[in-house]
This record gives structure tokens, sequence and C-alpha cells, in this order.
């Protein structure tokens, strides 16, 4: 279902993971599901605190956009302005 989701998805939240490259079987399932999709997506918004440039680089890179809007001040902010 998580493979199905982001084939299909418009835009992509990421919620405060940090994508550590121990997470090889995650990465791999949303490389995959980025390969089979018809579009790319639209917006990845990757929520995190203190990330440097390099996690948001990544985060390009595995979804294969460049549309990613970056809250890097942690959850409680980014509900705050929801």
């Amino acid at each position: 279902m998580e493979r199905k989701a982001i084939e299909e998805a418009d835009e992509v939240y990421i919620l405060g993971w940090s994508m550590p490259t121990s997470d090889k079987d995650q990465r791999l399932l949303i490389a995959q599901a980025i390969a089979e999709r018809e579009r790319p997506i639209s917006q990845v918004v990757a929520v995190n605190k203190r990330a440097g440039e390099d996690y948001f680089d990544d985060v390009r890179q595995l979804f294969g956009t460049v549309n990613v809007t970056k809250h890097n001040n942690g959850f409680s902010e980014f509900a705050g302005g929801l």
C-alpha cells in the first residue's frame, strides 16, 4: 500500500524522517515507486529540525523533484502555520 501511495501521490510529506542510510529497504521502496510513476511528484514537503542542506538534497534526489518545500524549525512550527 505504501508503494502504491507513492506511485499515485501528487504531494509527499516527510515528517521528521532523518533518511539514514541504514533505511535501505525504505529507500529502495521509494526509488522503485518513483520509477513507476507516470509523472513527477508535484511537491515534497520536508519537515525536520535544523537539518543541513545535504538532507534536502537527498530528499530531492530520492523523490526525483526540485520542488521541495523546507520546514526546518521542527514540527511544532510547521503545524502552527497550518
